[in-house]
């Protein structure tokens, strides 16, 4: 009984004024993407809310408690603002009912909104869908699966090339992103990462590479 879903949506920070109309895109993409929330609000619920930001929005003015408010709203049963009763989704009654709120912000080109709202004595259940959005990794047999992203210069001076996750390059980004490139991902998946490195290396002259972390 929970709902997982991932929002083509970019995210909005709360700026200590209401915003009816992003609630409402919120609220009408859940409802296209995984139908209506048909039983009572969940009184004991869990909630993971990861935002997918671009480089230039990832930290600035983009706290994550700002990020999350709207969107917390937005799977509420109702919302007061200005003398009026705005319905929500209705998977929980307010955010008073959330007992466990994780928040997770990464960069990502497209942006998006990850929602995974599950009630808390279900935890077991979720639990490796919880592990794979707090460390972006799987425990596995043989080990942790590795990611991969996609370095892509803005002023095209360089070709797009495939990355592990792991890399010191993009982890050195990661804590001071610039404005002149930006990374896509992570993918669970090598061939993933590949595919999109070949489609941003048709926009210009250099063809797609991988960087030699990827081999390691």
């Amino acid at each position: 009984m929970a709902i997982s879903v991932t929002l083509p949506i970019s995210p909005k920070t709360f700026g200590g004024y209401d915003d009816p109309i992003f609630r409402e895109r919120v609220k009408g993409s859940i409802l296209r993407e995984v139908g209506p929330w048909s039983r009572k609000p969940l009184l004991n619920a869990s909630i993971i809310l990861k935002f997918g930001l671009s480089g230039n929005r990832f930290r600035d003015g983009n706290d994550l408690d700002n990020l999350a408010k709207l969107v917390l709203d937005a799977l509420s049963l109702e919302v007061k603002s200005k003398g009026t009763t705005w319905r929500g989704y209705g998977i929980i009654r307010n955010d008073s009912d959330v007992l466990d709120l994780v928040l997770i912000k990464r960069v990502a080109q497209p942006e998006y909104i990850k929602i995974l709202v599950y009630p808390r004595e279900e935890e077991e259940e979720f639990r490796g869908a919880i592990l794979k959005e707090l460390f972006g990794e799987r425990s596995t047999k043989t080990g942790i699966q590795k990611k991969y992203v996609v370095f892509e210069d803005l002023y095209k001076a360089t070709g797009p090339k495939v990355h592990s996750a792991d890399c010191l390059y993009y982890k050195r980004w990661l804590k001071n992103p610039t404005t002149t490139t930006t990374w896509h991902g992570p993918f669970d998946a090598l061939e993933e990462a590949r595919r999109i490195c070949e489609r941003l290396s048709i926009k210009g002259k250099w063809k797609c590479s991988e960087h030699s972390c990827v081999g390691r």
